[in-house]
């Protein structure tokens, strides 16, 4: 007997369940969980991002280091080092002075202070977000210290 309208019934025949879509609740709380999770993300990568940018500062000062060594090699002085303006001197002695403070400038936003004299030198550059890093003619390099055109070395 066939029946008009009316769905037949089947032994072999899965029931098919119609998907009907997401309820706007379920797609505000993905939403949600995405939004946790990227600033999450964000928030781990800001300091690994400033802990690179100073590793570069402190490498960048290291370079001033070889190059404070090449002029006192070559002029018996470290005054050659810095400029009138307490800044590396970019247009003396070596031009890749202008170099590394350009890089510094781009890493910290400012440039690395420079105080030398015929026996002495002092470079100090700022760190991000804060906090200073120093190098002088005697050797030291680290934080904690800074420099001063009084006595040319980290103090």
């Amino acid at each position: 007997m066939l029946t008009v309208g009316k769905k037949r019934d089947c032994l072999f025949c899965k029931k098919r369940k119609v998907f009907q879509g997401f309820t706007l609740i379920e797609l505000l709380v993905v939403v949600v969980i995405i939004g946790l999770l990227a600033s999450i993300a964000v928030m781990v990568a800001v300091p690994a991002r400033n802990k690179a940018k100073n590793i570069r500062i402190q490498a960048a000062l290291s370079q001033v280091r070889t190059q404070a060594t090449l002029i006192v090699n070559e002029t018996d002085s470290y005054a050659d080092l810095c400029d009138a303006g307490f800044t590396l001197n970019e247009g003396g002695y070596l031009s890749s002075l202008g170099m590394i403070e350009n890089d510094v400038y781009k890493l910290s936003g400012s440039n690395p202070s420079c105080y030398a004299d015929d026996d002495n030198y002092c470079v100090q550059a700022s760190l991000v977000p804060s906090g200073a890093y120093c190098i002088d003619s005697v050797g030291y390099a680290g934080t904690g210290k800074i420099c001063d055109a009084a006595n040319s070395d980290c103090e």
